[in-house]
């Protein structure tokens, strides 16, 4: 079985959307059951909050981390350009004495 590798922004986004998920459920449910949607009807407004949140959170991360993460790539990643090639030699050079 193979595992991905899954970011904590990742992992926080998915609780987001999961609890969101639920509390906008456990809502409209409660909003139809007679004598308890007063109470199951705060549900749903925090419920959509958190999905707004996970929303939120996902552009950011898509937009903002990674342009971050490529401008941190550029600036302080080694292109090679300042590293010495290495140095050749001839095959007289080479051939063991």
């Amino acid at each position: 079985m193979s595992h991905s590798y899954e970011s904590p922004d990742q992992r926080a986004i998915r609780a987001l959307l999961v609890t969101g998920g639920v509390l906008v459920a456990i809502g409209l449910l409660g909003g139809a059951l007679p004598g308890v949607g007063d109470f199951f009807g705060l549900c749903l407004p925090g419920g959509l909050f958190l999905l707004l949140v996970a929303g939120g959170v996902f552009v950011a991360q898509r937009t903002v981390g990674e342009a971050l993460a490529r401008l941190l790539t550029n600036l302080c990643g080694a292109s090679g350009a300042t590293t010495p090639a290495p140095k050749g030699y001839s095959a007289i050079e080479a051939r063991p004495s």
